[in-house]
């Protein structure tokens, strides 16, 4: 037991070689891997006088040892394998080796004074870096690599591409020079918010366009967390109420709004104040929104009924009127088309039966007037309104406030003027509402 209890204690490790003799240990195959690929870009980065220069690390596996990572590997790599190289401090952008330098801390000081204008420590929610991912490593690089460190201050400053543009030729369309640049019309618009792509001049010939600006090669990226809040709207729920005259509404429950916290995250480049990305991280509702409750008035007195043939009913449409001052007179309605029901300026007219309003406009005579088809052969119309609560084309419901009294077109008073019609056929109010 002795025996087997000690082997399983061992601390196995992998040696790494290099022209047969080890240079180190490493905890993992992974690790091995990582650093053979970082020695080979900082090999490819050395460029054409390494070519033949080659490299074959391998490994075996050893027990116990100091193990080394990824980085202190591919130093200790270089360093068994050739004499043309020092320490200094590479510049990794975007994980890709892109300058070595031997003035790390002047690198390192250039790239925190291109941040610093933007940072703010009194503010936690405030988060500044850059728009790649940079990181200056301090190892072995070949020395043929090594250039000043003020040209890799430049390259920091300067563009990694510079601006497009391009010069309208005859025959051009946006659609034409958008796709030859493979943006889209309305991306090539906002690149060139001076023209109107729209209009019959916006596209003059000869004028220049910019296809895409200068970017530069770094840029400072402002994440801003920040917090506001927003209204919620309340519902309406309206109760039909058989107690309540039809045509009343009356408010139950009033409602209230309610209100959510809104955390959202911004991202800003360089000195922009707009931001660039806006996204909600996290909504909490701290008041919840209050129902607005209303009960809708559903009791027609039986005066105020009549029943058709076919089972459904018309209401009369101005419960709360005054009296009457006409009723239709003469054969086929040609003195007076229907009933004159007097009531006080702005009472509410409601729609006798639900149908579809094919007419609510002004005529010489009825003034403000609304038809409305039933459906079932019927029609009604209401006449010389103060104003109207629909609009042609809309579907209103038996009861509905449909237009409020009034003395518009030819009327001597506040009154509505009252029709109903049988395909198309005025006829005599009175015959349906006897009772009034």
């Amino acid at each position: 037991g002795y025996t087997v209890h000690t082997v399983l204690e061992y601390n196995y490790v992998l040696a790494v070689e290099v022209n047969g003799s080890v240079v180190g240990y490493v905890q993992t195959e992974q690790v091995f891997d990582s650093a053979r690929e970082e020695v080979a870009q900082r090999i490819n980065y050395a460029g054409a006088g390494e070519e033949s220069w080659t490299v074959e690390p391998s490994y075996q596996i050893a027990v116990g040892e100091q193990v080394l990572n990824e980085n202190q590997m591919a130093d200790a790599i270089l360093e068994s394998s050739s004499s043309e190289i020092q320490s200094a401090t590479g510049l990794y952008v975007n994980g890709e080796l892109v300058a070595v330098t031997t003035e790390g801390d002047r690198l390192r000081q250039e790239l925190d004074n291109m941040l610093a204008p933007y940072q703010n420590p009194d503010d936690p929610n405030l988060t500044v870096a850059f728009n790649k991912e940079v990181r200056c490593e301090d190892s072995i690089y070949f020395t043929s690599t090594l250039v000043p460190v003020d040209e890799i201050i430049g390259k920091l400053h300067g563009e990694e591409q510079g601006a497009v543009y391009y010069t309208i030729q005859s025959g051009d369309t946006p659609w034409t020079v958008a796709g030859s640049f493979g943006i889209s019309v309305d991306e090539l618009q906002a690149q060139n918010p001076d023209y109107d792509f729209n209009s019959n001049s916006g596209f003059p010939v000869g004028s220049q366009l910019t296809i895409s600006q200068a970017m530069p090669y770094l840029q400072v990226k402002r994440t801003l967390v920040s917090t506001y809040q927003e209204t919620i709207p309340y519902e309406t729920e309206e109760q039909q109420d058989s107690t309540l005259p039809m045509g009343t509404v009356q408010v139950v429950q009033e409602g209230a709004e309610g209100l959510a916290e809104i955390t959202q995250q911004q991202v800003f480049y360089g000195d922009s104040s707009t931001p660039s990305e806006t996204t909600i991280i996290d909504r909490v509702v701290v008041q919840e929104p209050v129902k607005r409750i209303v009960a809708m008035g559903q009791y027609v007195p039986a005066e105020n009924i009549a029943y058709l043939s076919d089972g459904s009913t018309l209401i009369w449409p101005v419960p709360a009127y005054r009296g009457i001052s006409r009723w239709m007179l003469g054969a086929g309605g040609k003195i007076h088309g229907g009933v004159d029901i007097r009531a006080n300026y702005g009472t509410e007219i409601l729609a006798s039966a639900s149908g579809q309003v094919t007419v609510a406009g002004y005529h010489w005579s009825y003034g403000n007037y609304v038809v409305i088809n039933h459906g079932n052969g019927y029609q009604t119309l209401y006449a010389h309104a103060s104003s109207l609560a629909v609009r042609a084309g809309q579907t209103v419901a038996q009861g509905q406030v449909i237009a409020y009294v009034g003395s518009t077109g030819k009327s001597s008073g506040n009154h509505c003027h009252f029709e109903i019609r049988l395909n198309g056929a005025r006829q005599q109010p009175r015959d349906f509402f006897p009772n009034k």
